[in-house]
Order: structure tokens, then sequence, then C-alpha cells
């Protein structure tokens, strides 16, 4: 029996594009819970973990756009969304595409082009990885925890042994806040007492013996953006 390709949330209430989509889908191989509405595709997604969501814009409980707002407003790690859409919706297609979406496909389509779309979609999510962080049930939790976080203008603890990946978390929760300012990481163990002050906060041309020129420190360097000072805790007192 062939190896099932990553699960795909289908959500379409008509019943004839629905089985349409689900054989082809099928056909190619693709696992696949197709939902009828809104609200069990909202319980579906909170639960499971899907490669791509295709979601009709009207459905009868609650319309796709609304659907994937409510989602993104609690902060859930979410997969790639491709709308299927009427000429009559894309302006809210366009405007999902703003939002995060990953892309719209209007009707009529030809079932080609989508399972191309899909095939991209799944492709790019093997090469990345679904999530930013990985599978496990406790770095998906972090993550779910890092977009709320994202939402928030505030210093940021992360603890964990040697090897965990605490640096891959702060740069996941800089790509998270969206901003287009740096990352800056800062070794902390490796800057001496000495040293500390010029690096943390820079320093003007002529401050003293050897400052040829003007320095900025990395709170400068990292302004509007996020400053990662890694093992901040062999910082000398």
């Amino acid at each position: 029996m062939p190896q099932l390709l990553p699960k795909i949330c289908l959500i379409e209430d008509d019943e004839i594009m629905g089985e349409s989509l689900a054989d082809r889908l099928e056909l190619e191989g693709f696992s696949f819970d197709w939902h009828r509405d809104g609200c069990a595709a909202h319980a579906a997604l909170r639960s499971h973990d899907y490669a791509l969501v295709i979601s009709d814009i009207r459905l009868p409980d609650i319309t796709g756009d609304a659907l994937y707002e409510q989602l993104r407003g609690e902060h859930l790690s979410l997969p790639p969304f491709v709308f299927i859409t009427g000429h009559a919706d894309i302006d809210t297609a366009v405007r999902l595409l703003k939002a995060g979406a990953h892309d719209y496909i209007t009707k009529p389509f030809d079932l080609d082009e989508l399972i191309e779309k899909i095939n991209a979609v799944v492709a790019q999510g093997s090469s990345q990885g679904h999530t930013a962080l990985g599978q496990s049930p406790a770095m998906r939790r972090i993550e779910a925890m890092l977009h709320r976080l994202a939402t928030s203008d505030t210093s940021v603890l992360i603890t964990g042994e040697s090897g965990v990946g605490k640096e891959r978390v702060a740069q996941a929760l800089h790509q998270l806040t969206g901003v287009t300012k740096p990352f800056i990481a800062v070794n902390c163990g490796a800057l001496t007492e000495s040293l500390l002050e010029a690096e943390l906060f820079g320093y003007e041309k002529g401050a003293f013996t050897g400052a040829l020129r003007t320095k900025k420190g990395v709170f400068e360097q990292a302004n509007g953006g996020t400053l990662f000072l890694d093992e901040i805790g062999d910082m000398p007192l």
C-alpha cells in the first residue's frame, strides 16, 4: 500500500464540489479530512496537525475568511491556507493574502492547477518542517506560546540546557513579530568585564584611547528588532 502524503484539511459544503475534490485528493494519495462547515473545521484545526487547508470562502455557518481571522486571533500555529473563491469574492481573497493566507484559486478551476499548488505547499513544508520548531507536542506548545508573545512588546526569558535550541526559539519569536529590523545575537559568556559596557552600549569616537571611530552597541544595533543575550547567566555581575 502506498505511503500517504501529509494530511489536508478540506472545508467545502457543496457536496458535488467536495466529492470531486475528495476523489482527486484520494487519487493523488493524499490523506484528508473533509469538513462541511466552519464549526467542524475550527474544532479540527485546534486539535489536528494538517499540512494544508483548502477552504471555500462561502460556508453555511461562517465565511472562510471569518474562520481564518478567528483562528489567527487565537494565535494558533496555522498551516498554509488555500481559498476557493468565486469572482464576487476575489477582493476578499486578496485581503486574505495580505493577512497571511498562502494562495487562492477562482471557480471554475482546473483540478490539475489545484494539485500543483498543493504539491508545492507540501514540498515546501517537507523541506522546511511544518512548524518552525518541530513536531513534538512540547515544541508545538512552545510555538503556540510564541504566537501569543509575538503580539506583546515585552522581554522574554528563555531557559534550558545547552543545545536544546534557545537561540532557535528566539529567532522564531523574532520572525513571528513580523518586524523588518534585525535579530542580533550576543554571546554574553564571551564578553570580558572590561569590554562589556562598550559592546552593549557602544562608544563615541575619542571617548578613550584607541576609540578611533564611533561604535554602536548591540542595544542600538537591535533597536526596533530583537536582541538575544545568549548565556546571560555567565555575564559578570
